[in-house]
């Protein structure tokens, strides 16, 4: 009974201790060897039925959780300690043929373990590659579909971009009464009508897939070097911009992904703060110290006496100004303050 209790026992251990389990069989099993000497060498008796079946159940159980190196080892040991205990017990050869058919109904089970355990970690593989596949496949139609909407929303606002660039450009003809400064206006709304479809058409060529479009040429991309003519371009449209520019470094000495942030962030707070807060003052700063860069944005109050209404936005462009700043190892805060608004990003230099 003692060892009938050690073998249900080492079944449960080696689930979660499979070294105990395997030792705790290891002495089972040489103690029916043992206790079976006892009263006749001549009983077959190292390897009793039911102590068979627990040393295939155990074996069949290490095979199947822990890797084979585990279930050889859980096969072996009482293997190799029945056949020492039958050796000292001076058991018959009827005690050798059980000890080879418990050897061979184990081993057999050592077999069905570690290919069932090989089948079920293909299984699962295959499982995980269908569930990345099929992901994959997910991202490249969302991509595909992007890109189809991108150059549907070029195609349409490109329409109209070119519709206003040539009306700007050929107001002085149609109306020759004009004076200088409206006409410079109308040079103002063509020069940044015909940047936009160029930045249009530069984040189109990008999108494309297809391989005459891989190697088309792209404009060269802003720079922190182009923020003044961004404000100067703002001023003529009736804003009034302040822009301060300390210890700022030469454009080429800035990596050109960290300067287009920079432009980016500053063209997206103009925006903002013309689209809701419009006849506002604005004040731009645009610090460089040891280790960062640093750009302040702040709006003023929307003077309403001017009868101009905020106008909505998507609430996307400071969600990829978020993104750029982010992108870059840097920090970026926007929100109301006691007089407007304030986008504040932090681009670290190193």
């Amino acid at each position: 009974m003692l060892i009938a209790v050690g073998q249900a026992l080492a079944i449960v251990l080696v689930v979660r201790w499979v070294a105990a389990g395997i030792a705790l069989q290891t002495v089972a099993v040489a103690s029916t060897v043992l206790a079976s000497a006892a009263p006749s060498p001549s009983w077959p008796w190292p390897w009793p039925v039911m102590a068979l079946i627990v040393q295939a159940a155990l074996v069949l159980i290490v095979s199947l959780r822990r890797n084979w190196v585990w279930a050889a080892v859980a096969w072996s040991v009482p293997q190799l300690a029945s056949a020492i205990a039958v050796l000292m017990s001076g058991f018959d050869g009827a005690a050798w043929a059980n000890v080879i058919v418990s050897a061979s109904v184990s081993a057999a089970m050592l077999a069905i373990g570690v290919l069932g355990r090989q089948w079920l970690a293909n299984r699962g593989a295959l499982r995980e590659e269908r569930l990345m596949s099929a992901g994959l496949s997910a991202q490249r139609r969302e991509l595909e579909e992007r890109n189809r909407i991108a150059r549907e929303l070029h195609d349409v606002v490109a329409h109209s971009m070119s519709v206003i660039s040539v009306q700007a450009t050929t107001a002085k003809y149609r109306f020759p009464a004009l004076g200088d400064e409206a006409e410079r206006e109308f040079e103002s709304i063509a020069g940044s009508s015909r940047q936009a479809l160029a930045e249009m058409r530069s984040l189109l060529a990008l999108l494309r897939s297809g391989d005459e479009d891989r190697d088309a040429p792209l404009a060269p991309q802003p720079s922190i070097a182009d923020i003044p003519s961004l404000v100067e371009a703002t001023r003529r449209s009736g804003v009034r911009v302040g822009l301060v520019v300390e210890g700022v470094l030469d454009a080429s000495a800035i990596a050109p992904a960290l300067g287009l942030t920079a432009y980016r962030v500053v063209q997206e707070s103009l925006s903002n703060a013309m689209r809701h807060a419009p006849d506002a003052d604005v004040a731009v700063s645009v610090r460089a110290g040891a280790d960062a860069l640093e750009i302040d944005v702040e709006n003023g109050p929307a003077d309403a006496s001017r009868g101009q209404q905020p106008a909505p936005g998507s609430g996307l462009g400071l969600a990829g100004v978020r993104e750029r700043v982010e992108a870059l190892r840097g920090a970026v805060a926007f929100g109301p303050t006691a007089e407007g608004f304030a986008v504040r990003a932090r681009l670290p230099l190193g």
